[in-house]
């Protein structure tokens, strides 16, 4: 004779997780991760709050009842990619799993801190001197240790050069303006998202109006 598992424990929350789906440099997504997989028909977008955003739609991931869930967020208005908002349960809410079990909510201990998932974007670049000029990103930012690493921009090393900062040449004046960047400074590591590129010439009147750093 065979035995049954009766599944009676309540599921939890154990990971959120922001993104930038527009790539303008705010949040507006937070995908929330549950211990097991939940009952989709359970779960409506009033039974969340998110710290820093209003709440504006939700995903369940076509109904599939997996562990997932995924909050469409109010965009904050100002780069923001670094940002790491507090998901949380709100109270009355029922949330359950397959077997029934509920969620509790409010400060019963469901709710997590989200995890940086949004890569920091290029907000501006403004020139600084003859040849230098101030880029600035959404987030503060650091050298990406590895290619996985899409919390941080590749810049080569400091005082280098990466795959994710680049000089494009649309004036196309060799020898006599600007071209290309020759280096960047140890304001890569700046909590203010800001470094500084030198170029490899001074900027003139024809890169300032053709010329961009992406």
């Amino acid at each position: 004779v065979g035995t049954l598992t009766v599944d009676d424990t309540a599921p939890g929350v154990t990971a959120a997780t922001t993104a930038d789906t527009n790539d303008n440099g705010q949040i507006d997504e937070v995908t929330v991760t549950f211990d097991e997989d939940m009952d989709d028909d359970s779960i409506t977008q009033s039974d969340f709050s998110v710290s820093s955003n209003s709440i504006d739609g939700i995903s369940v991931n076509g109904g599939s009842d997996d562990a997932t869930v995924t909050l469409s967020l109010a965009e904050s208005g100002s780069p923001d990619t670094g940002a790491k908002p507090t998901v949380q349960i709100a109270d009355g809410q029922s949330v359950q799993d397959l077997a029934g079990n509920s969620l509790a909510g409010g400060d019963t201990g469901h709710s997590v801190m989200a995890t940086d998932g949004a890569a920091p974007v290029l907000i501006s670049a403004i020139q600084q001197s003859s040849n230098t000029v101030a880029v600035e990103f959404s987030e503060s930012v650091t050298e990406k240790g590895d290619a996985g690493d899409e919390s941080k921009i590749d810049m080569g090393g400091i005082g280098g050069t990466g795959d994710d900062l680049a000089y494009i040449n649309n004036n196309d004046a060799a020898g006599t303006s600007a071209t290309s960047i020759a280096s960047i400074s140890a304001g890569a590591d700046n909590a203010d998202g800001k470094v500084i590129a030198t170029l490899d010439n001074d900027l003139t009147s024809a890169d300032l109006g053709s010329d961009q750093i992406r």
